[in-house]
């Protein structure tokens, strides 16, 4: 059960880190990119997304894997 909830908050907080990130580095996304990260539910995923973002000079990078 505790392993289950940290999965869960992980879940939570990836989308919410992501988003706060991208505004910080003032990356606008579209609503589709917005949608698709809240969906979002991979630690894997998360984690790509996490260090493009490090280097991404637009969202469209995030997504360019796709």
């Amino acid at each position: 059960m505790r392993g289950e909830g940290r999965d869960e908050g992980r879940a939570e907080m990836g989308p919410r880190i992501l988003l706060t990130v991208l505004e910080a580095r003032s990356l606008r996304l579209t609503e589709q990119q917005r949608q698709r990260i809240e969906a979002c539910s991979d630690p894997e995923q998360f984690e790509r997304w996490a260090r493009a973002v490090a280097t991404a000079m637009s969202s469209d990078a995030l997504f360019a894997d796709a």
